[in-house]
C-alpha cells in the first residue's frame, strides 16, 4: 500500500476574462485562470524490500481556459 501526504500551502492566482454581447440575445464569455501552487509531499510505500519513505517539493501551475456562448432571454 502507498500513502501520499501534502502540506497545506498558499499561492497566487490570476484570472482575466471578458463578456461580449454579439446581439440582443446572444453573448460570449471567455476566461483564463493561472494558479501557482507549491507544497511539500511525503510519500510512504510498502514494497517487497520493506517500507520506503521519501519527501519532495511539488510545484503545480495549472492553466484553465473557459469559453461560453449564451442565449439571453
Amino acid at each position: 500500500s502507498s500513502q501520499l501526504e501534502l502540506s497545506n500551502s498558499f499561492g497566487a492566482a490570476l484570472e482575466v476574462g471578458f463578456d461580449y454581447k454579439i446581439t440582443e440575445n446572444i453573448a460570449i464569455n471567455a476566461s483564463y485562470w493561472y494558479i501557482s501552487i507549491e507544497t511539500d509531499a511525503d510519500i510512504t510505500a510498502q514494497t517487497n524490500a520493506g517500507v520506503v519513505q521519501a519527501s519532495t517539493s511539488v510545484k503545480i501551475d495549472p492553466h484553465a481556459y473557459f469559453v461560453v456562448a449564451s442565449y439571453l432571454f
